[in-house]
């Protein structure tokens, strides 16, 4: 028991650091996701996190914890995090990984769909949500950048350094002077947006401030990010533009964190 004990708190505090010795043999992927559930503080997850490092092969657990961060951002976007059934799905999930009923990615995601967030509910989520934690807008739109040139045959790595890459809000946090012609409370509706934020080169976003969208344009259209670059290609930027960009990311959302282990 004491032996036991001993590895289980190894595996645990290894949770809080994707550079821990213990995750070199695992490669990137699975560093990645450590660090992915740190950032949006999964804590429900972790019982079944420790089962898995301490159960799976190391080929299953690379599909394992990158699905786990999926079903994550699912959850947190639709607001199902804290949820008794997902508690109780997640225990579950524990007990029988750490018993050997269930041993591979594969078999976890199919013993777990009946309490995940189904793509449908994920697109419709996403499509209205807001973010004003600025570190997890920047990671959402990071990995959606990531699938966006993915899916153009290229793949854009963002700088994830907040001294190269800042967070643009496209209608700008303060109204005055140039946005005044958006109602108050319709800017306090949309200017948290996923659909209104964007990653911008920090002098860039420095230099944009909250000049009028026409002054932005040049800026956004110039930057090496695609999905910044997109937003310039908009005559004018209000509720509908930022609607409409919102639900094309919401369909790419679908792809960027899918349900099933890859």
């Amino acid at each position: 028991m004491a032996k036991d004990l001993s590895e289980l708190a190894r595996l645990y505090v290894a949770l809080d650091n994707p550079g821990d010795e213990l995750w070199r043999e695992y490669g990137p992927p699975v560093r990645e996701a450590i660090e992915a559930l740190g950032l949006l503080k999964a804590t429900q997850i972790r019982p079944l996190l420790l089962a898995i490092a301490a159960h799976f092969e190391v080929k299953e657990a690379r599909r394992a914890l990158p699905m786990l961060v999926c079903w994550t951002v699912r959850f947190t976007i639709v607001g199902k995090l804290g949820s008794g059934p997902l508690e109780s799905g997640y225990a579950d999930r524990a007990q029988e990984v750490s018993s050997g009923k269930i041993t591979t990615a594969s078999q976890l995601f199919q013993a777990s769909r009946s309490f995940l967030v189904s793509d449908a509910e994920f697109e419709q989520g996403f499509a209205v949500a807001r973010s004003s934690a600025q570190y997890l807008a920047r990671f959402y739109l990071r990995v959606l950048e990531k699938q966006n040139t993915a899916a153009e045959g290229a793949e854009m790595i963002v700088n994830p350094s907040f001294d190269a890459v800042n967070l643009e809000h496209v209608m700008p946090q303060t109204r005055e002077p140039y946005w005044k012609t958006i109602p108050v409370d319709q800017h306090e509706a949309y200017v948290k947006r996923l659909g209104n934020l964007a990653l911008l080169d920090r002098s860039a976003n420095e230099k944009s401030g909250n000049l009028p969208f026409s002054e932005k344009e040049k800026a956004l259209g110039s930057s090496k990010i695609s999905m910044t670059r997109e937003v310039a290609r908009y005559h004018d930027w209000d509720a509908k533009a930022i609607d409409q960009r919102q639900k094309q990311m919401a369909k790419l959302a679908v792809r960027a964190w899918p349900l099933k282990p890859v």
